[in-house]
């Protein structure tokens, strides 16, 4: 009787652990052609449970055994709903349809309705749509563009390279594509960016909390992702402009299994820059185009292989002065594959190579740099744990600077010169772990990274307790590769707590290093500057990120707004010395100074979602300064006192409005930018020296060229044909063609002046309309 009563028992309670088990439900929302969803809603409706689905596409809920109604919505798709018996594990694919009937159909959408509530702070997603709707320069979409229109995101002005955020640095943004990373996003010194719109699928920019799977830059992320070509049919479109045109083209090569995606952009301003009216600007020059290769290959249901080719040009001739060309090529594997329904694996192998070439037209001569990088990521995703989903990888960057080269034309009475340069390798191991604890959601990351320089076998020592330079050498140290290392540990940590369903508070703190420095003298950044590695002379950047926010909504999720607080505290930064000579130099470190910076700020964002009106305001009131103040008087700068970093603006506002005229078939847009003008270091007075005038200069960064102020204004039209999937803009950028300044420089004197005179350099300083048409065939 006791057995019987022993053996009922047990039976009971194995009866009991079935019924209160919770089984996972997890799965994949995607496009009609198999494109994954970002964002996306998912929800059991009996219990009123629900996520949304990560940068991957997937979900994953836990819920007891019984039926439920499944549902899966996404603004800009039919709503998916099924029902579902929930008795053991099920991983599923859902597959959802777009409502969009025209252009819009090829559109990839980024995120949810409510992501602001819910997502680590500082991180910002536009999808394509998004920039869609801002008033197009030249008839182009682009992304760098518009995520200036974002707070905390700024340039130094129309014609620059790159952008800042937070007070950074051009060089302390990690930028992407497919993983390969981008040493200058920028085409036409940043009047485009290297993205071409018909290919990416997605792009989100970290700016406060960085995972830990990213690393070896300070102020953000950039990750930009391509789209695979259709599995189903042959499809594309062509878009005419009156500065760029590009073409694109997918189709099958085995029906759903290989597909191929090919774009291609090319550019033709010269019409443009003939109207300016700066003499010097109208007398220039510029070309550029690039290209888009993605194989996507389909092994079986958990298998997948993609790979991804890019090629860049330019080319730009300021009047006789100078001329610049500089371009990429980029090439990336990657490889997944679907160990269990909750373990994943990517293997990512990049290569890039960028090159530059600076010609000096008078003296008939070119300088000739660049660099090239290899990596390797692998990466895994675990999901077996309840309320966790873990990343952690291994990745591998080797940096190869190219040698510096001088070469001479025929009329050139330059001498050549050959300068080898330097190559380091980064190891890091990661691991991250985004941890839901009810209301509380915590990203917790470490990053542990290992850089050794390998090239350069022997430095020059200096005199201890004197400034770097050639007069106080005094030996020569002899090292093999990997002697010149540094190690550091990266910890990392973001959490949102959802104070109301409407009202969430985020906190983030990241530790981070760089260990690659763009090496400029130059108020902006330039395609010529020189990326520099870390060496025994120049250490590695530090910097400790710290942010605090509030977002908050409405019920019918209408508005999305934030406020965020930053403060940025970088150690191992490096300013230049007056009149330094960067070029050609096998010491760099007697032309910079190390010092350390500081950045913090308050930022602003109202975003309206839904409506006839649409869009939103950004505003950011920040500071950014740097120190350097060596133990000599020729290592400091201004006197060893706090000055304005050379990107440094106090205000910056962008309002981005769409009207919708007639539901999809025409829209009409509008944004207004300010920025305050950044610092310049000017000439106060002057001397005469053996008849030749000496310029005295202010301390660093003292006066301010003109604030910016943009206005841009768009109206687009859909459908323009019957039964075509075509598009029509027209657009004015800078509607009141205000004349804004790129910076102020200074001519020589008159025989009747002593001081050199000042003058506004203005690149585009007219109102600029612009027709494109944009026609999808299939």
């Amino acid at each position: 009787m006791r057995h019987f009563l022993l053996i009922a028992g047990l039976l009971l309670i194995g009866h009991l652990t079935v019924v209160g088990q919770d089984f996972n439900l997890s799965g994949k929302v995607v496009d009609e052609k198999g494109e994954e969803i970002i964002g996306a809603g998912v929800l059991l409706e009996e219990l009123g449970l629900g996520t949304s689905t990560d940068l991957n596409g997937r979900f994953k809920l836990f819920a007891p055994k019984r039926n439920y109604t499944l549902i899966v919505q996404y603004l800009g798709y039919k709503e998916y709903r099924n029902t579902i018996y929930l008795n053991r594990n099920i991983d599923l694919t859902v597959r959802m349809e777009s409502t969009f009937t025209q252009l819009q159909e090829v559109v990839k959408t980024a995120r949810a309705e409510d992501y602001r509530i819910k997502s680590i702070p500082g991180v910002e997603r536009l999808t394509i749509k998004d920039v869609e709707d801002v008033p197009l320069l030249m008839g182009e979409l682009d992304i760098v563009n518009s995520i200036l229109l974002l707070p905390g995101v700024s340039n130094a002005g129309e014609g620059s390279t790159g952008f800042n955020v937070r007070g950074g640095k051009v060089d302390q943004n990690l930028i992407t594509l497919d993983g390969s990373e981008v040493f200058n996003s920028s085409h036409l010194l940043g009047f485009f960016s290297i993205f071409n719109s018909d290919v990416i699928k997605d792009f989100t920019l970290y700016k406060g909390h960085m995972p830990a799977t990213f690393g070896g830059r300070l102020s953000s992320v950039l990750d930009v992702n391509t789209r695979e070509g259709s599995y189903e049919q042959m499809e594309g479109s062509l878009t005419v402009g009156p500065v760029t045109s590009k073409l694109s083209f997918e189709t099958p090569i085995i029906q759903n299994k290989l597909s191929v995606l090919a774009a291609a952009r090319f550019a033709y301003p010269n019409w443009v820059i003939g109207q300016m009216k700066d003499y010097d600007v109208k007398r220039s020059k510029a070309v550029f185009d690039d290209q888009n290769l993605i194989l996507g290959y389909r092994i079986n249901d958990r298998n997948k292989v993609n790979l991804s080719f890019y090629r860049s040009f330019d080319r730009f001739r300021f009047s006789d002065d100078f001329e610049f060309s500089w371009g990429h090529v980029m090439g990336s594997l990657t490889m997944q594959n679907v160990i269990s329904d909750v373990f994943l694996h990517e293997l990512k192998i990049n290569h890039v190579d960028y090159h530059n070439r600076q010609y000096d037209v008078a003296e008939d001569y070119e300088i000739q740099n660049g660099i090239a990088s290899t990596s390797l990521k692998d990466n895994f995703v675990y999901e077996g744990f309840a309320n966790h989903q873990i990343n952690l990888g291994l990745e591998i960057k080797d940096y190869h600077q190219k040698p510096e080269e001088r070469v001479a034309g025929a009329r050139s009475g330059v001498v050549p010169a050959h300068v080898e340069k330097d190559r380091g390798v980064l190891a890091s191991v990661y691991v991250d772990d985004e941890w839901s604890l009810g209301k509380l959601t915590l990203s917790g990351g470490l990053r542990y990274n290992y850089y050794a320089m390998l090239a350069r076998n022997e430095f020059l020592l200096y005199e201890l307790g004197q400034p770097k330079s050639l007069t106080n050498i005094i030996d020569t140290a002899h090292v093999s590769a990997g002697d010149v290392n540094y190690t550091n540990l990266e910890p990392r940590v973001g959490l949102n707590f959802l104070m109301t369903p409407n009202i969430s508070l985020k906190a983030s703190y990241n530790r981070v290093y760089q260990y690659l420095h763009l090496i400029s003298n130059t108020t902006s950044a330039t395609p010529i500057d020189l990326w520099q590695v870390s060496t025994f002379h120049i250490e590695p950047q530090e910097s400790s990120n710290y942010s605090l926010g509030l977002s908050f909504t409405n019920d019918r999720r209408r508005w999305q707004n934030s406020v965020d607080v930053f403060y940025r505290d970088i150690s191992n930064i490096y300013d230049y010395r007056d009149f330094a000579d960067l070029l050609l130099n096998n010491h760099l470190e007697t032309e910079l100074l190390q010092g350390q910076g500081r950045s913090y700020g308050l930022e602003f964002l109202f975003e309206k979602q839904k409506g006839k009106w649409t869009g939103w305001l950004a505003y950011t009131l920040s500071k950014s300064e740097n120190l350097v103040n060596g133990p000599s008087e020729t290592e400091r700068i201004n006197n060893g006192k706090w000055y304005p970093s050379n990107y440094d603006q106090r205000h910056n506002l962008s309002v981005v409005a769409k009207r919708d005229l007639g539901g999809d078939k025409a829209f009409f847009s509008v944004n207004m930018v300010y920025n305050s003008g950044r610092p310049f270091t000017g000439v106060e007075s002057s001397y005469y020296f053996n008849n030749a005038v000496v310029p005295l200069y202010s301390s660093r960064n003292k006066y301010r060229i003109p604030d910016y102020i943009r206005f841009d204004v768009g109206l687009g039209f859909n459908s323009v044909f019957k039964k075509w999937q075509d598009q029509l803009n027209f657009s004015v950028y800078n509607l009141f063609g205000r004349a804004n300044a790129y910076s102020i420089y200074y001519r020589k004197p008159t025989n009747a002046a002593i001081i050199p005179f000042s003058y506004k350099l203005t690149v585009l300083g007219q109102a600029f309309p612009s027709i494109t048409y944009t026609v999808n065939f299939k």
